[in-house]
C-alpha cells in the first residue's frame, strides 16, 4: 500500500500559480517531482509552458550553430529539452545527427 500524500491543496495551487518549479514545489512537500505532475492533473491545472516568442531567436541560433548540446542549451535558455526540439523545428534548424559521426557511420 502506498503512503498518501499530505499535501494542503490550496498550498499547492497558490505555489503552481506563483511559477515555482516542480523541482521547488517537490522539496517544498518532500515529494518527486513525479507526484507534483499528478498532483498538478488532478488539481486540474494547465501546463505551464513558456510561450515560443520568449526565448531569445538569436541565442538558440548562435548557440545551435556553435554546436552546443541540446541539453545544455535547454539549461542556459531555461527550457526543457523538448522544447529545444520544438524550437529547432520551428526555425526551420537542420537536424545534428553526432551519433553518425560519433559511430564513425558515413551517411
Amino acid at each position: 500500500m502506498r503512503p498518501s500524500l499530505n499535501i494542503q491543496r490550496d498550498q499547492f495551487i497558490s505555489l503552481y500559480n506563483k511559477g515555482y518549479r516542480y523541482t521547488e514545489i517537490a522539496a517544498h512537500f518532500d515529494i518527486c517531482e513525479a507526484s507534483v505532475y499528478k498532483l498538478r492533473k488532478q488539481y486540474g491545472l494547465p501546463m505551464r509552458r513558456k510561450p515560443f516568442y520568449t526565448v531569445d531567436e538569436k541565442e538558440f541560433r548562435r548557440l545551435y550553430n556553435e554546436d552546443v548540446l541540446l541539453q545544455d542549451i535547454a539549461k542556459q535558455l531555461k527550457i526543457s529539452r523538448s522544447y529545444v526540439y520544438e524550437i529547432r523545428k520551428r526555425l526551420g534548424l537542420l537536424y545534428r545527427n553526432t551519433g553518425w559521426e560519433k559511430k564513425g557511420c558515413r551517411r
